[in-house]
């Protein structure tokens, strides 16, 4: 099947077989502004091929990639 024909959530269950256990979703956390203060929110509207509204990275011109190679950042959370 070609790139073109495949299901669209096909990359979302490729990026979710590699996880090694479930998770979380612990917070939204967005810039309006390159370097700007981290405003946490309760939810956000996804962009296809831009990232999330709000962010300073969803605002970038389409010709330049929108948010870029990487729209979110999983990360684990920290242990004290």
């Amino acid at each position: 099947m070609p790139a073109s024909a495949a299901p669209p959530d096909a990359d979302l269950r490729a990026l979710s077989a590699c996880f090694p256990r479930a998770g979380r979703l612990q917070a939204i956390l967005l810039r309006s502004v390159r370097r700007g203060a981290v405003v946490a929110v309760s939810e956000a509207r996804a962009l296809a091929g831009q990232g999330l509204a709000g962010d300073h990275k969803a605002a970038r011109p389409a010709a330049t990639g929108g948010g870029g190679k990487r729209q979110i950042t999983v990360s684990a959370p920290r242990t004290p």
